[in-house]
Order: structure tokens, then C-alpha cells, then sequence
């Protein structure tokens, strides 16, 4: 057991990146550690956190996620440096990230891949 409230990230050079879900009681978003620990079970640290998440996930050493009331994609590294904002679009529910595209999922149905500066789009169902 990595962690009663974790969920697996990925694991790189040795490493389990993961994340913990500070209260998993809050329904509309959740306060997120990411943690790493070494593949033996030991050295469990917090490199990170981010509140109000809404959903996200880890692609290609990046963590991706969607801030609650808020529009856009953002990303930064698992250890916090480099965070940006992706874009400005609306998102009711996001599906995540491959490469250079992201996967939404509109308030409607249809589903969307979309480049992850927002530029093109293109309905996928």
C-alpha cells in the first residue's frame, strides 16, 4: 500500500511518483500532496502540492491538472518548478493528456482532443 488516500502517478530512475489526496471527504475538488518514494517502499517524501484540483493527471515527467472554478489547463513538474498555464478553455471534464494533446470531455457528451495550447480542437465522438 503506497498510501490509504493515493493514487499511482509513475515511475521513473528508481522512483514511485504519486499523489495524496489530503481529504477525500470534499466532493467538488481535492488538496493534493505529490509524493515520490523509492521503489523499495522507503524515503517517502511531499515534493509538491496544489489545491482545488478538479482532476489530473501525469504525462511524459509533467503533472497536469484543472484548478475547481477555473478555466484552462496547467501543468508543472512533479517537484513544483516550472508551472504554467496551458490555456483558457473551459473544461467541464478532463480525460488527460498524450503528448501534445489533451482529452475533454464536454458538459453534453462529445469528447475532444484538443492541442494543449488550446489551438485546434477536434471532436473525436
Amino acid at each position: 500500500v503506497i498510501s490509504e488516500k493515493g493514487r499511482l502517478g509513475f515511475v521513473e530512475n528508481g522512483w514511485v511518483y504519486f499523489i495524496s489526496v489530503l481529504d477525500p471527504e470534499t466532493r467538488a475538488y481535492d488538496d493534493l500532496e505529490i509524493c515520490r518514494m523509492k521503489k523499495d517502499g522507503s524515503e517517502t517524501t511531499v515534493i509538491s502540492s496544489v489545491d482545488k484540483v478538479s482532476s489530473s493527471c501525469f504525462d511524459n515527467g509533467w503533472f497536469y491538472y484543472v484548478l475547481h472554478s477555473e478555466k484552462g489547463l496547467y501543468r508543472m513538474r512533479p517537484d513544483g518548478s516550472e508551472r504554467e498555464r496551458l490555456n483558457e478553455i473551459n473544461i467541464w471534464q478532463f480525460d488527460g493528456v498524450a503528448g501534445n494533446w489533451m482529452y475533454i470531455t464536454d458538459y453534453a457528451g462529445p469528447r475532444y482532443r484538443v492541442k494543449l495550447d488550446g489551438s485546434v480542437g477536434t471532436r473525436i465522438n
